[in-house]
């Protein structure tokens, strides 16, 4: 019954500024992709579930959560292992960011003395010759190591 409450809406309809609900999706299912942690996706697909409706005309104003929803789901992670200065691994994360598939490449660069986590599919991939490589790992599954920055590009292409 008060009257000097402030009250915040929490829109899910993107405006000029993307709704925050949408951008907590991607961040989360980013949080994912780069650790693994399963609490981060498992948050996130709550979120887009709680927010998914079944009019169609609702979604022409949640683009945001859509564009979230799909990285959640269709995102292409690529994990390159090799020390920062190195130039195949600046050839090689180049390559990533040229890629037509950009906006869903999740792109991670992790140096060889640095495990990742078991429960993220580049989990145990390293260097190859103790040349830097990159992974592409769609889901849970990765490819063989690419070390070329054209094959690397052409991987992409495909994915």
């Amino acid at each position: 019954d008060t009257i000097d409450v402030l009250v915040r809406t929490k829109p899910i309809n993107d405006t000029a500024v993307p709704a925050g609900n949408g951008t907590m999706v991607e961040v989360l299912a980013r949080l994912w992709l780069l650790t693994g942690e399963a609490a981060y996706r498992d948050q996130a697909e709550a979120a887009a579930k709680l927010f998914s409706g079944d009019n169609p005309q609702y979604l022409l104003s949640i683009p945001g959560l859509l564009t979230a929803a799909e990285l959640l789901q269709r995102a292409i992670q690529v994990v390159v292992v090799g020390d920062d200065g190195d130039a195949a691994v600046r050839a090689l994360m180049t390559a990533v960011r040229h890629s037509p598939s950009a906006p869903l490449v999740v792109l991670s660069r992790h140096s060889p003395d640095v495990a990742l986590p078991a429960s993220h599919p580049a989990a145990g991939k390293t260097l190859v010759d103790g040349r830097p490589a990159a992974y592409v790992c769609v889901g849970q599954t990765c490819s063989p190591p690419l070390q070329d920055a054209e094959a690397l590009r052409q991987a992409l292409s495909r994915a």
